[in-house]
């Protein structure tokens, strides 16, 4: 192996070594429902509040009023 092909070697070795880290620097908005927000999703699997609780725990939905449930919110960035 020459110098020369060493040398462009090296960037793709780096970028396997490191490339499993740079996936840890990612951003990401966990918004299912209003109240689910609100307590930052703590104990989400087993609270029954809304019709939120459709995205965590589907059985959930059994607790909830008879009828339609609708659940709604929104998010300012």
């Amino acid at each position: 192996m020459t110098h020369k092909t060493f040398m462009k070697l090296i960037p793709a070795l780096m970028l396997l070594a490191f490339g499993g880290a740079a996936g840890a620097a990612g951003f990401a908005i966990q918004n299912q429902t209003g109240s689910g927000t609100g307590n930052a999703f703590a104990g989400a699997a087993a609270t029954a509040e809304d019709a939120g609780t459709v995205h965590f725990n589907p059985a959930g939905m059994t607790n909830l009023p008879q009828g339609h449930n609708i659940a709604l919110s929104g998010t300012l960035l």
